[in-house]
């Protein structure tokens, strides 16, 4: 398509000698670029045609979600430790406050407060 474009540019003269030949310089630069990310095969199903750079992309943009959801899992996870850890201290110190009453005597209680 690319190279039809230049190829009426060039037999009508539009753009005249000097132009034909920077045409067909940026259209080989830019043309070669552009294609070289492209994938067109023909098979049995029709055309198939694969972009490379937004396969890519996509990769990427997959890696880094499923990376931000682990992330945030393992925040979720580390909270999660966090307040058993301090419910359990806190579990704990009721049980030796208890532990603590049922075997001292009452009036000793009252005296040292």
């Amino acid at each position: 398509m690319i190279l039809s474009i230049l190829y009426v540019y060039i037999k009508r003269n539009v753009v005249g000698i000097h132009g034909s030949i920077i045409l067909l310089f940026g259209t080989i630069l830019i043309g070669l670029s552009s294609w070289k990310e492209i994938n067109i095969s023909f098979g049995k199903e029709g055309l198939n045609a694969t972009f490379n750079t937004l396969t890519k992309e996509l990769k990427r943009m997959n890696e880094y979600t499923e990376n931000l959801h682990l992330n945030l899992l393992r925040e979720k996870i580390t909270r999660i430790e966090i307040h058993n850890a301090e419910f359990n201290e806190d579990k704990a110190r009721e049980e030796i406050d208890m532990s603590i009453k049922s075997k001292v005597p009452e009036a000793y209680l009252w005296k040292k407060k």
